[in-house]
């Protein structure tokens, strides 16, 4: 079942997900500018690894980098996406982010949980065809 992606759209928010992220459900935010050519190239990215990890106790959320929020954080525009992975104390953050590091660092986020192991993971990020199969059949049952 697909999760719906948390917006945060001010700090309380963002402070809300960190705090859950350390305590209870790891955590992947997308840091965008939805302005930008290149932010609006990797959401659908974002978004499909989203929907393929739905299933799971993860939590995705975006913040859009604006006037509002942009003091919250020591980089520039030039370098969005950033996509922030949090568990517990453990953070990677990855600027300019790609699908395939999109994937390394959804790898590297559930092989600290007892979640997926790294190999069930398809080259995004995604689960792989044989798992999703499985998971389905599972459900309708």
């Amino acid at each position: 079942m697909a999760r719906a992606i948390t917006k945060i759209t001010n700090k309380a928010e963002h402070d809300a997900v960190v705090a859950e992220a350390e305590r209870t459900t790891p955590t992947v935010i997308a840091v965008i500018n939805s302005a930008t050519p290149r932010c609006k190239a990797f959401l659908p990215a974002f978004e499909g690894v989203a929907a393929d990890h739905g299933h799971r106790r993860l939590k995705f959320a975006t913040m859009d980098f604006n006037n509002d929020t942009s003091y919250m954080f020591k980089f520039a525009p030039n370098q969005l996406p950033v996509v922030v992975f949090l568990r517990s104390k453990w953070c990677r953050s990855i600027m300019g982010a790609s699908s395939q590091e999109l994937s390394e660092g959804m790898q590297e986020l559930l092989a600290g949980t007892d979640e997926m192991a790294p190999s069930e993971l398809g080259p995004r990020g995604e689960v792989s065809v044989a798992l999703r199969e499985k998971r389905d059949l599972q459900l309708a049952t």
